[in-house]
């Protein structure tokens, strides 16, 4: 039976690529796109308007996908920095509002919005978190001249932070499953796609708990083994 997946924070035509390939696996997706657009298809998937600063809007999604496929199954909160960094190239008072709300805000309150929805029904959250090497300390990772990372640095420290503290809340849910994904900016979305959801299906089922003291599984890592959620 195929599952329902809802995509958002990388939104399209930015998030196609991942949310497309997913599909593979037997996914019905939503994926967010950004208010105003009017598109509300693209090819197989769903695209659903999400207005970051708004709870309703957060609420709205979740109804949303429930209506458009009866349940969700799963939720993935994708923070992409190489991508974020292309929306936010240079630190300018005028933008910084909106860069909260698109970076942060947003994923806090649709994460709130799916814990309470799903306080008695079953949910796998994802964090997924797709990281630039921004002190280029990495060699094969792109550099960025000085200071025009620091929105999407901000974000991405923000979104490791808030999801840890999620994943460490849910310890002991059998209600909520939450995972935690990390990627280098060299990962295709794509390829991303393609590793993450065969890994997800060879997990335990939502009901049976969490791992304790949940770490970040790096992409391409292998599920089961002793300790599936440690680096």
């Amino acid at each position: 039976m195929a599952k329902t997946l809802l995509i958002a924070g990388k939104e399209f035509p930015g998030g196609a690529a991942f949310a497309s390939a997913s599909q593979a696996f037997q996914r019905n997706v939503a994926l967010t796109t950004d208010a105003g657009t009017g598109k509300t298809e693209q090819g197989k998937l769903h695209l659903l308007e999400w207005r970051k600063h708004s709870p309703v809007a957060a609420r709205s999604l979740i109804v949303e996908t429930e209506n458009l496929y009866q349940k969700i199954d799963e939720a993935v909160l994708f923070f992409d920095a190489p991508w974020f960094a292309g929306r936010y190239p240079a630190l300018k008072t005028q933008i910084c509002a909106h860069a909260l709300d698109d970076m942060i805000t947003g994923y806090m309150l649709l994460t709130s919005e799916l814990l309470t929805h799903f306080e008695r029904g079953g949910l796998r959250l994802i964090f997924v978190l797709r990281e630039i090497d921004f002190t280029g300390a990495g060699e094969k990772q792109p550099v960025y001249r000085a200071g025009d990372e620091a929105l999407p640095a901000a974000g991405a420290g923000a979104f490791r932070a808030f999801a840890e503290k999620i994943a460490d809340k849910l310890a002991s849910s059998r209600t909520v499953s939450a995972l935690l994904i990390e990627a280098d900016a060299l990962t295709g979305d794509a390829d991303l796609s393609g590793w993450l959801f065969p890994y997800i299906d060879a997990l335990p089922g939502v009901s049976a708990g969490n791992q304790k003291n949940v770490r970040w599984v790096k992409y391409g890592a292998k599920p089961g083994g002793r300790f599936p959620f440690l680096r």
